[in-house]
C-alpha cells in the first residue's frame, strides 16, 4: 500500500482528531462585549453563553440534530458578528467536517479581532494545510514560533510545520 498517495488524507484525519481532543477539554469562556446596561448585559450575556454551550453540547454529544447547534452558533453571530467564540467553534467545526474554506474564513475573522490569538492561527494553519495551502500555512505557523505562545501551541505549531516538510 502507498501511503504517500493517502498522506494528505492521513494528516486530515490526524488533524480532525487533535482538534476533536481539543475541544472536548476546552473550557468554554464568554466572549468580551461592550458593558452598557449592566441588568441587560448580565441576561444578553447568559442568553449568548447559553445558546454557545447548548450548540456545542448538541453537536459534540451526538444527541441532537448537528446543524442545529450550527444554526445557534449563526444566531449568536448574527446578534454580535464579532463574538470570537462563536466563530472558534464554527471553524472547529468546520474542520472537522472537511470544510476547511469556510474555517478560513472564520479564523481570519478571529484573527482580524485579536491579532494575538495563537490558538486561532494555529487552527487556522490546520485549515490552510487541508486546503492544499501550505505555504500560506508556514506564514502562520512560523507566527505562532516567534510569538510568546504557549509551549503547548508551539509543538503543536511544530507538528504541522513537520507535516508540510513531509508532503
Amino acid at each position: 500500500m502507498n501511503l504517500k498517495k493517502y498522506q494528505g488524507q492521513l494528516i486530515a484525519i490526524a488533524g480532525v482528531v487533535a482538534i476533536g481532543i481539543i475541544v472536548a477539554t476546552m473550557p468554554i469562556k464568554s466572549s468580551e462585549v461592550p458593558v452598557i446596561d449592566e441588568a441587560a448585559e448580565t441576561n444578553d450575556l447568559e442568553g449568548v453563553d447559553s445558546k454557545i454551550k447548548t450548540a456545542v453540547e448538541i453537536i459534540t454529544s451526538g444527541k441532537g440534530a448537528p446543524m442545529k447547534g450550527i444554526g445557534l452558533l449563526k444566531e449568536v453571530l448574527e446578534e454580535d458578528e464579532n463574538n470570537t467564540e462563536a466563530l472558534h467553534y464554527l471553524g472547529v467545526f468546520s474542520i472537522q467536517s472537511g470544510q476547511f474554506d469556510k474555517g478560513i474564513g472564520r479564523f481570519e475573522s478571529i484573527l482580524e479581532l485579536e491579532p494575538n490569538n495563537q490558538e486561532a492561527r494555529l487552527l487556522l494553519s490546520r485549515c490552510l494545510i487541508g486546503n492544499n495551502q501550505p505555504e500560506k500555512a508556514r506564514i502562520e505557523l512560523d507566527k505562532i514560533m516567534q510569538s510568546e505562545a504557549s509551549k503547548e501551541l508551539k509543538d503543536g505549531a511544530n507538528e504541522l510545520i513537520e507535516e508540510i516538510k513531509k508532503s
